[in-house]
């Protein structure tokens, strides 16, 4: 469509295009508020209708230029919803409940992250806000405040505007983008709805997007240290790591209990029992970023007593009949 193409043209040169075997252009977008507006008309007829939202997690590709790992790549995984109001007031509250909940998971995954007013730049509308996270690896450069939220792209401004902080200048990634756009795509591409008294307006629009593997990058880059990853609890995929100290059946039978005893406590737990020396399986667990250890070693066999090790190398003694009680304490 024409609108579709006009709109995509306004994007610059980071949208990759392609030509079919029959000669017709075709767009692989990096978002898609065309195509959300598309959809919408086929649902929105009447103020009845709003307001709704429409989402996806999905891979999107982009013609960049590929560099620092997740942080910039060509394709990566994408969470994108866009939300469709009859009236400014509704737009501003479905607007406000994205940025909280982007707070919520954004403060789950343990990360420091600024929400910076910024400018809508080539998507248009009115007002968006961006989430970027600290980290020295990153492309945005930005005031940040630490003692708040507070965040500005404008680096003459050494005041925090929140809580009158002093601010520090630092690089960080833009893990989350929310856009409030008005009626510019709404007007380009007719999506009208009829009004109670009967007339016709054009419906406003927001767009809201994360970027899941930057997310994951930024995560990383906040959490490692000269062993590797340092997952928090609520991203690493097991709650604590078995390592077996010590070779021999009984050794072994007894680490596959220790497993069997937390599995069963609904944790999510790796048990190393393989061929691997002792040290390969220490390191492998600070490797895969697992943030507790529990030894299954010669103290176990001849006392009894299980040792945990926490990520930062703290030590803490325990019988199995305790295990339960102390591994809660430590994750």
């Amino acid at each position: 469509m024409e609108e579709l193409r006009s709109l995509g043209e306004l994007r610059g040169r980071g949208v990759p295009q392609l030509e079919n075997r029959d000669g017709r252009d075709f767009t692989v977008a990096a978002t898609h508020e065309e195509a959300a507006v598309e959809l919408a008309k086929d649902r929105i007829q009447s103020y009845r209708d709003l307001d709704t939202c429409f989402y996806q997690i999905g891979r999107k590709f982009r013609d960049d230029h590929a560099r620092k790992g997740l942080i910039r790549a060509k394709e990566f995984t994408m969470m994108d919803a866009y939300s469709f109001h009859a009236s400014h007031e509704d737009l501003e509250e479905r607007y406000d409940g994205f940025l909280e909940a982007y707070r919520r998971v954004f403060d789950r995954l343990g990360l420091s992250y600024s929400v910076v007013a910024a400018d809508n730049g080539s998507m248009g509308g009115t007002d968006s806000h961006e989430f970027i996270a600290e980290s020295e690896a990153g492309s945005d450069t930005y005031m940040k405040c630490d003692s708040c939220e507070y965040g500005t792209k404008d680096l003459s401004v050494e005041v925090c505007d929140g809580c009158g902080a002093s601010l520090r200048q630092v690089d960080g990634i833009e893990i989350g983008h929310c856009f409030d756009l008005g009626t510019r795509y709404s007007e380009s591409m007719g999506l009208e709805f009829a009004r109670e008294d009967g007339g016709l307006d054009h419906v406003l629009m927001a767009s809201y997007g994360i970027g899941v593997s930057r997310v994951i990058a930024a995560v990383i880059e906040q959490n490692h240290d000269d062993r590797g990853i340092d997952w928090n609890s609520e991203v690493s995929a097991f709650d604590v790591s078995i390592v077996l100290a010590h070779h021999g059946d009984e050794a072994r039978n007894e680490a596959r209990r220790v497993h069997n005893e937390l599995e069963e406590s609904g944790l999510d737990v790796l048990l190393y029992d393989g061929q691997r020396s002792v040290g390969e399986r220490f390191a492998e667990s600070d490797l895969l970023g697992i943030g507790l250890k529990v030894v299954v070693g010669n103290t176990f066999l001849e006392d009894g007593e299980l040792e945990l090790e926490t990520r930062s190398e703290e030590t803490t003694r325990c019988s199995m009949r305790n295990l339960m009680v102390e591994v809660r304490k430590l994750i």
